[in-house]
């Protein structure tokens, strides 16, 4: 998927890479909620869709075109939030999860005709599994301690 943002671990959401520069802010509350951020040449929207007031939460990416920015920045209120939604709609999405606003784990996947709230679950659900994986490798490692971990087990999340 070329069209997906290139996220750095550790980076704010709403400057998600060192390179990302802020293009557009289209909801704050005491931080970017909802914006656009140019990275390598291209704009992509982004939205903090579930934990906005919680000390872990998650966002969601997606490339944007000009006219949809043009679009979107127009809309207010429940406009606002329904256009979102069909923005994220049927494109590639990457669901990214900060701790104290700091990112730490994402997943890209094809948004499907899914609303952010399925998409928040779908990535949790995806998280789970990565953790699960995890969690059974290092249960193999205490188990028989002469396996390799660099060279038998995947060992990352």
């Amino acid at each position: 998927m070329s069209d997906l943002i290139q996220l750095v671990p550790g980076c704010e959401p709403w400057r998600p890479s060192p390179e990302a520069e802020s293009v557009r802010v289209l909801d704050e509350y005491n931080i970017p909620l909802a914006g656009v951020v140019r990275q390598h040449g291209h704009d992509y929207f982004y939205v903090c869709a579930a934990g906005e007031e919680q000390e872990s939460n998650v966002w969601l990416y997606s490339l944007i075109e000009a006219h949809e920015l043009e679009t979107l920045g127009s809309l207010i209120g429940g406009a606002f939030v329904n256009g979102m939604m069909e923005f994220l709609k049927h494109r590639p999405v990457t669901a990214a999860m900060a701790d104290d606003w700091k990112l730490v784990l994402w997943e890209s996947f094809d948004s499907g005709d899914e609303r952010p709230g399925t998409m928040v679950r779908r990535f949790l659900k995806l998280l789970e599994a990565r953790v699960r994986r995890y969690g059974d490798n290092i249960g193999r490692l205490e188990r028989d301690p002469s396996i390799d971990a660099d060279d038998q087990l995947s060992l990352h999340i």
